[in-house]
């Protein structure tokens, strides 16, 4: 009788072995098909917000551009038709700050990099003043004497109704 316990016991441990491990093998292989799929979610998750990330910048500097081009064509414009009225380019540009979520300021200098018209969007982190000089001074100066390049620095006309 103790030889058959013995054999039971024994048994008892073997089929207790085999189920652990079958139920450790069908862990092991669930775990792994669900770490592959949260795996590949997580792949197509990030490509998504790679792709509204991307249109989310590339809307922004398409609505950075636009509105710089309409504050040029409205300057080269006023400049064509006998200079812009001060209030009246301060005004825009007010307008486009506060229209463009993108930009927080907008300023204009004159041919010495002097600020001579500025809005912006609260106060910010801007060091920018009035009758302050351009903070990007030597960016400023390459651009000046640069002009074949995208980026130029006009004269300003002055006359009684123009800054």
């Amino acid at each position: 009788m103790p030889k058959i316990k013995m054999v039971l016991v024994n048994l008892i441990i073997v089929i207790s072995i085999a189920f652990v491990a079958a139920f450790s093998y069908f862990a092991f292989i669930y775990n792994n098909n669900e770490y592959t799929k949260s795996i590949e979610s997580y792949n197509k998750n990030m490509r998504r917000l790679v792709r509204l990330v991307s249109g989310s910048t590339e809307l922004s500097f398409l609505s950075i551009d636009q509105t710089l081009r309409r504050a040029t064509e409205r300057e080269y414009l006023n400049l064509l038709f006998g200079g812009n009225l001060h209030a009246d380019m301060e005004a825009n540009l007010t307008l486009w700050v506060n229209n463009t979520p993108h930009i927080t300021a907008m300023f204009l200098t004159d041919e010495n990099a002097v600020i001579n018209m500025l809005s912006r969007k609260g106060e910010g982190n801007f060091n920018l003043k009035l009758g302050s000089m351009f903070p990007a001074l030597e960016h400023f100066i390459y651009h000046k004497n640069h002009p074949e390049q995208d980026l130029y620095i006009s004269r300003m006309h002055k006359n009684d109704q123009t800054l």
